[in-house]
């Protein structure tokens, strides 16, 4: 809830400021020709990036029993690139109002609306954040590892991050349709995203693996579906209910070892 609430007030908001003037200072440099072209890519990424994952290191610091590690610090990430999505499609919508006229209040904000969430919301803010976020809970995590060592993967997630912003931004070729424009920008952030999701996750399960086989619990903890099966195995009652708190207890259990100790 914090998280998304950081980027749908304070990221969204302080970016509306600092887009506005860095546009101002690429101006007399690109002319205004350039700047409408070019000015999106080169100021977003540096802009809107470094304040939303200054959300998820804030989140970090305040509550760090709840950035403990990579994939944490990816999920952090992602809930503060769509509170971002979320204020920066309310804004296009209004904005369009202004753009067509003002002669036809409903019909450009469902067009916005339709294109930013149905064309390129599966693969905006949200993925972006998700992969400077794992930077993040790349230097949370209680691995042993100095933090020296894991800064450099911290920097380039966040400049991974920002190449994905920009290349989203930045002018398509004149022969792509919007659809198809709109399919490759928000396509390559989706599967960079999903290719961070997929590592973290296996990564994350080989921990729960290793530290289930240390403490001799049951690797059918690991999955939801596998928890469910067991439990289905035993008749509704007392002792399912039995059952289902010691699978939670021993979950904390793992998931402590795999990320190492809560900090109270």
């Amino acid at each position: 809830m914090t998280a998304t609430a950081w980027g749908a007030t304070a990221a969204a908001g302080c970016a509306v400021l600092a887009d506005t003037g860095l546009i101002g200072v690429w101006t007399p440099i690109l002319g205004p020709e350039g700047t409408d072209r070019w000015g999106p890519a080169l100021t977003a990424p540096l802009n809107e990036e470094l304040l939303k994952v200054a959300g998820v290191a804030l989140v970090a610091l305040a509550a760090p029993r709840h950035v403990r590690g990579p994939i944490d610090g990816f999920v952090m990430g992602g809930l503060v690139g769509l509170g971002f999505q979320m204020t920066e499609n309310w804004i296009h919508a209004v904005n369009s109002v202004i753009t067509a006229g003002g002669t036809a209040q409903f019909v450009p904000v469902v067009d916005t609306v339709v294109v930013r969430v149905g064309g390129i919301g599966f693969g905006s803010h949200w993925a972006m954040t998700a992969v400077a976020g794992t930077g993040v809970g790349l230097l949370a995590a209680r691995t042993g590892t100095p933090l020296l060592r894991r800064l450099p993967g911290a920097v380039l997630c966040l400049l991974l991050a920002m190449a994905l912003h920009a290349f989203f931004d930045a002018p398509v070729p004149a022969d792509l349709s919007p659809p198809a424009a709109n399919l490759l920008h928000a396509g390559t952030v989706f599967l960079t995203a999903l290719l961070f999701y997929l590592v973290l996750r296996g990564r994350h399960r080989a921990r729960l693996r290793a530290c289930a086989r240390r403490t001799g619990l049951s690797e059918d903890l690991l999955t939801r579906g596998s928890r469910r099966r067991a439990l289905r195995r035993i008749e509704p009652g007392v002792q399912r209910k039995r059952v289902d708190s010691e699978q939670r207890t021993d979950l904390l259990r793992l998931t402590d070892c795999a990320h190492g100790p809560r900090t109270r």
